[in-house]
């Protein structure tokens, strides 16, 4: 008849569940490594934003040092020009 004719031994459904906790198991591995690496990315993503946000804020205040340093030099200029009394 076929495989399924004969009555299945109870080593048979052993060995039917011991596969089937087997593929649950890396099922799991695979889920968990899964996420290990979404949160991997995540993390990166997380610290390149940060890292942006720091550069930003750098060359913000360099150009605010900047224009400062312009806004003086034309004050001292002007005050250089006026005649003195």
């Amino acid at each position: 008849m076929g495989f399924f004719s004969r009555k299945l031994e109870v080593s048979d459904v052993f060995l039917m569940n011991l596969v089937s906790l087997v593929m649950v198991f890396q099922l799991v591995t695979f889920l968990l490594n899964d996420l290990k690496k979404q949160k991997t990315f995540r993390a990166q993503m997380e610290w390149d934003a940060m890292e942006t946000v720091r550069e930003i804020r750098e060359e913000r205040e360099e150009q605010e040092r900047v224009d400062a340093e312009t806004l003086l030099t034309r004050k001292r200029k002007i005050r250089q020009r006026k005649p003195s009394h």
